[in-house]
């Protein structure tokens, strides 16, 4: 059996996936909780969630240009002060990514990348699929990861993501 599925509607296909988990996490969330930081180190759970999402919305600059300049001095974090505005920002963020990736084809994903920061080269002769894959996707979650600990630590309850949870521990890969 051959499959038909171009590269763009896998990946289309993926985020679509892996937001719908992540909308699920920040479902749990309330407003108590997004000041909550695990350490003094560490980001405040509203902030971890808001770049969890924020990685989705880069797809537009991987896609969309051959070489991408960080500007650190400039750079603002997203915010999100209610679990409602980091679903809308999760929204708002997929959207943008599915909208950049339909208007490209499969060998677009094989242009190389070069990124920037500082007037330093930092990545360079990277295919775009595979900053996708680490810069967003894998990215993402990681990010979602960690903030299943938070999430563990302040007794929200963890949904499924590949599988069961001590939360939601039935064998339904389906939801």
């Amino acid at each position: 059996m051959e499959c038909s599925m171009s590269m763009i509607d896998a990946l289309v296909f993926e985020l679509n996936m892996e937001m719908a988990t992540t909308r699920r996490h920040f479902e749990r969330i309330k407003p108590e909780h997004m000041t909550y930081k695990p350490h003094e180190k560490s980001m405040a759970l509203g902030a971890l969630a808001a770049h969890t999402v924020e990685t989705v919305a880069w797809m537009k600059e991987i896609v969309d240009l051959d070489v991408f300049e960080l500007d650190m001095e400039n750079y603002k974090p997203p915010a999100a002060e209610t679990p409602e505005a980091l679903l809308e920002l999760a929204d708002t963020n997929l959207k943008i990514a599915v909208d950049t990736l339909q208007t490209k084809s499969d060998a677009d994903l094989f242009t190389p990348w070069k990124m920037v920061a500082g007037g330093r080269t930092v990545m360079e002769g990277v295919p775009k699929i595979g900053v996708i894959r680490s810069f967003v996707l894998s990215h993402l979650i990681h990010h979602r990861g960690q903030l299943t600990v938070y999430m563990r630590l302040c007794d929200i309850p963890i949904p499924k993501t590949y599988g069961p949870t001590a939360d939601e521990p039935e064998m339904d890969f389906c939801d």
